[in-house]
């Protein structure tokens, strides 16, 4: 779990002021290790996790000074638990994005891409895009890469080929020698399997 520090009020009101030099090294002093080190926690290496710092940087040098401007009335500065709650959920987008990118980057859609923990519609252009639904595939993907030393190859293949790959019950059963009833008790259970981890990894985002 990354411990997010909270910063005092007088700080969040200070880096309203862009120009505030000191009060933007005491943030970065304070911030740029904590979101380095959740960026690396989630499998980024250090390339991918210094672009999650900036960006996150970036997007709280442009809500700054709307925390200090629509702060509480009796202080004028939102409650800093609060600043901080919202700098973990930044955090958390930025890193999905950036997994996402590099994800499209690799070509490597047609796998992960596809992957979904129950059977849905066809997916709209429009709902490719959004965030939400790229979240999931990167939850997934976590999920995957952390259960898949749990199942020998033969299991994993008969669940990866007809669930992600979309090959055909009828063709697996063929190439592994199993029955249609044995892949889909392998795929269910892996399946649940997978619904557990993803659950897990959203408890630890939200406990982080």
């Amino acid at each position: 779990m990354t411990p997010w520090p909270t910063p005092s009020p007088l700080l969040i009101s200070e880096i309203g002021d862009l120009a505030n030099h000191t009060a933007w090294q005491r943030f970065d002093a304070l911030y740029r290790p904590v979101i380095y080190r959740f960026a690396r926690r989630r499998g980024l290496d250090h390339h991918a996790a210094d672009e999650v710092v900036a960006d996150v940087i970036r997007r709280v040098a442009r809500a700054a000074s709307r925390w200090h401007r629509h702060g509480d009335e009796a202080s004028g500065e939102k409650p800093p638990d609060r600043f901080t709650a919202w700098l973990n959920r930044v955090s958390r987008n930025s890193l999905v994005n950036v997994v996402c990118r590099d994800l499209n980057h690799r070509g490597i859609g047609g796998t992960t891409h596809q992957m979904t923990l129950e059977s849905r519609p066809a997916a709209t252009e429009d709902s490719r895009n959004d965030w939400e639904n790229d979240r999931q595939r990167v939850l997934i993907r976590w999920a995957a890469d952390a259960i898949r030393g749990d199942y020998d190859e033969t299991s994993w293949d008969a669940f990866w080929s007809t669930h992600v790959e979309g090959e055909s019950i009828d063709s697996v059963t063929q190439r592994l020698g199993k029955s249609r009833g044995a892949i889909y008790a392998i795929r269910s259970r892996i399946v649940r399997r997978l619904r557990e981890q993803v659950q897990q990894i959203e408890s630890e985002e939200e406990r982080s």
